[in-house]
C-alpha cells in the first residue's frame, strides 16, 4: 500500500489533467517541445501517442538516400506502422550543384552514396521491406515539392515547412540542400539526367509496389510535382516488368498524373487500325490503357505545347469495340496477350484500346487549353459512371467556324453537359479562362442579377442531386472578362439571353458520329 501510495505521488501531475485539456495544450507545443513531453514518463506518452501517431505518422515524406529509407523501414517495424495511411517519395536528392565549402566531403559521400543505391536497386529493396508491414497504407505518393503544413512550428516563428524525412539531416551533415528535379530546355544535359531520374523512380515505385505482395495494397497512386512532370520514358513498360507492375496498376482506384511537354515531345510511329501514324503520347496510351478499376482520374497537363494533349483526349473518349464476332475468334499467343500490342505483319506497335473504366466516379481535367467539343467528349464516354467533375486552370478556345461567334464558351459548355445523359453529383470550375480571337480572357462568376459588378470570384462549386436544373444557376454566373475596348459592334453580348442554345448550334443533338473524332473534325484542334 505504501510504495502505491508513494508512486501516485511520483506521478506526473499532467496525468491528472483530462485528455482533451491535455490534447489542447500540447496543440501550442512546438514539435520539439511536444516530443520533448512525451519523455516525462511512459503513462504520459501512452495517453498521448493516439493525437501523436496521428499528427506525425499518418502522412510520411522519404527521399532516395539510406538515411531517409532505413528510417522508412524502421519506422514499418515499429508501434507507428499501423498509423501510416499515406507514403510519398520525395524527389530530391543529392547532386554536385553544391559541392564548395569545408563540408564538400561530406556532400560528395552522400552524392555517391545515392548514385550507389539508386543504381544497385538497393533503394527498391527498402521500399518493398517497409511496404510489406504498412498493413493500412492507403496512398502511395511522389512529389517533388515541400508543403508548409507545419501549422505547429509556423506560430511562433519556426519552420512552418513540411520536409521529407533526412532532408534536415542532410543539410547538417553537407551543408547544403536536397536538389529539385527541373527540366530546363536550355541545359539539354542537366535535363536529360532528371529525365531518367523521374522516369526511373516513377518506375521504381511501381515495381515497389508489385514485388511487396501486400495483403491490401494501397489502392491510390498519386503523382503530384510543381517543378518537373512525368516524361514519356516513365511510361514504358517492357515485357519483363510487366508481371510485377500489371497487378498494381489494374489494383488501382485512384491515379493523379501531372504530365507535360516531356510527356508528349517524342512522337511515336504506330499501327492505327489499318494506317500507320506518327503518335505523340504513345506510351502514355498503353500506361493508361492497364487500367481496370479506376474509380478517380486526374490529369495535369503542364507547359505543353497547344496540340500535345489532344491525340490523348481523342483516344480516351473513343468508345468501346463492337462485341467481336465469335465464328472468326482466334486464340492469342502468350507475347501477344502480355505486351502492349503490335500487329503481327508490321514491326510496329499497335495503339491500344482505350480503357473502359467502368467505375470512374471523378474526373480532374488541368492546366490545358481544349475545345469544347474534346471535354464533352470525355464526359460523354463516361458518362455511365461519371458524377464528380472537376476543371482547375482549363482555357476553353473556338472550335472554327461552329463557335466563332460565340462569346461564352464555358455557358455554352455547362448548357451541353446537360444533354450528355450524365448524372452530376458535384462540378468544381477553378481559375478557368476562355481565348477569343487569339486572346485569352479571365472567367469569373457574379450574381446573375448583377452582371455588371466585378466579384473577382474565380472558383464555383455545385452539389446536388439535378445538375440540369442547378446547372441554370451555374451558367447564368458565368462572366467573361473582355475589356471594354474590344467590344466590337456585331458582337454577342456575354450576358446572358443567348446562352440556350438551339439544336441550330450543332450540339443539343450530341450523336455518337460527332463524338467519334473523325480526322476532320481535329483539324486545328489545340491544347495547352
Amino acid at each position: 500500500m505504501a510504495s502505491q501510495q508513494s508512486q501516485e505521488a511520483d506521478e506526473s501531475p499532467l496525468l491528472k489533467i483530462p485528455l482533451e485539456v491535455l490534447s489542447n495544450i500540447t496543440s501550442s507545443l512546438t514539435t520539439s517541445e511536444y516530443g520533448s513531453l512525451r519523455l516525462v514518463c511512459r503513462k504520459l506518452d501512452a495517453s498521448l501517442f493516439h493525437s501523436f501517431a496521428h499528427e506525425f505518422f499518418t502522412k510520411k515524406a522519404f527521399v532516395l538516400t539510406e538515411f531517409s529509407l532505413e528510417a522508412l523501414v524502421d519506422i514499418s517495424h515499429s508501434r507507428f506502422a499501423p498509423s501510416l495511411k499515406y507514403l510519398i517519395i520525395n524527389l530530391e536528392r543529392p547532386t554536385t550543384m553544391h559541392w564548395l565549402g569545408s563540408q564538400s566531403t561530406a556532400a560528395h559521400e552522400e552524392y555517391y552514396d545515392h548514385k550507389t543505391l539508386i543504381n544497385s536497386g538497393r533503394d527498391v529493396e527498402l521500399i518493398v521491406e517497409a511496404l510489406r508491414n504498412f498493413e493500412n497504407l492507403e496512398t502511395f505518393g511522389l512529389r517533388d515539392f515541400s508543403s508548409r503544413g507545419r501549422d505547429r512550428d509556423g506560430r511562433y516563428g519556426g519552420n512552418p515547412v513540411w520536409q521529407p524525412y533526412g532532408s534536415e539531416t542532410f543539410a547538417d551533415r553537407t551543408g547544403t540542400i536536397l536538389s529539385k528535379p527541373t527540366f530546363n530546355f536550355n541545359n539539354e544535359r542537366q535535363t536529360s539526367a532528371n529525365v531518367n531520374y523521374v522516369s526511373r523512380t516513377f518506375l521504381a515505385c511501381l515495381r515497389a509496389l508489385g514485388q511487396a505482395k501486400m495483403t491490401s495494397p494501397p489502392s491510390q497512386f498519386e503523382v503530384i510535382l510543381r517543378h518537373c512532370h512525368v516524361p514519356d520514358l516513365a511510361f514504358n513498360l517492357p515485357r519483363y516488368l510487366l508481371p510485377t507492375i500489371l497487378p498494381v496498376l489494374q489494383n488501382l482506384k485512384v491515379l493523379f498524373l501531372d504530365l507535360g511537354r516531356l510527356t508528349f515531345n517524342l512522337s511515336h510511329m504506330v499501327q492505327n487500325g489499318a494506317s500507320e501514324e506518327s503518335y505523340p503520347g504513345f506510351l502514355v496510351t498503353v500506361f493508361l490503357s492497364k487500367l481496370r478499376s479506376l474509380e478517380h482520374l486526374r490529369l495535369n497537363f503542364k507547359d505543353c505545347p497547344d496540340d500535345a494533349p489532344v491525340p490523348l483526349f481523342k483516344w480516351l473518349a473513343q468508345p468501346p469495340p463492337a462485341p467481336p464476332d465469335m465464328s472468326q475468334m482466334w486464340a492469342p499467343t502468350a507475347s501477344q496477350a502480355v505486351g502492349s500490342g503490335s500487329n503481327s505483319q508490321t514491326s510496329l506497335p499497335s495503339l491500344p484500346q482505350s480503357p473502359s473504366l467502368p467505375y470512374l466516379k471523378q474526373l480532374d481535367i488541368g492546366w490545358v487549353t481544349t475545345e469544347t467539343i474534346q471535354l464533352l467528349g470525355l464526359l460523354r464516354r463516361f458518362r455511365s459512371s461519371l458524377r464528380n467533375i472537376s476543371l482547375h486552370r482549363v482555357t476553353l478556345q473556338q472550335n472554327g467556324g461552329a463557335e466563332r461567334g460565340v462569346r461564352n464558351l464555358w455557358a455554352k459548355f455547362l448548357s451541353q453537359t446537360t444533354k450528355l445523359g450524365i448524372n452530376i453529383s458535384s462540378i468544381e470550375l477553378t481559375d478557368i479562362k476562355q481565348s477569343h480571337r487569339r486572346s485569352v480572357y479571365e472567367v469569373e462568376f457574379r450574381d446573375p442579377h448583377r452582371l455588371s459588378v466585378a466579384t473577382n470570384i474565380r472558383t464555383k462549386a455545385w452539389a446536388g442531386s439535378d445538375w440540369e436544373l442547378g446547372s441554370r444557376d451555374l451558367i447564368e454566373s458565368v462572366f467573361v472578362r473582355y475589356p471594354d475596348d474590344n467590344m466590337e459592334d456585331g458582337d454577342e453580348d456575354e450576358g446572358m439571353t443567348d446562352l440556350y442554345f438551339s439544336d441550330e448550334d450543332g450540339f443539343s443533338e450530341m450523336d455518337q458520329d460527332e463524338f467519334e473524332y473523325d480526322d476532320e473534325s481535329l483539324v486545328d484542334d489545340e491544347g495547352i
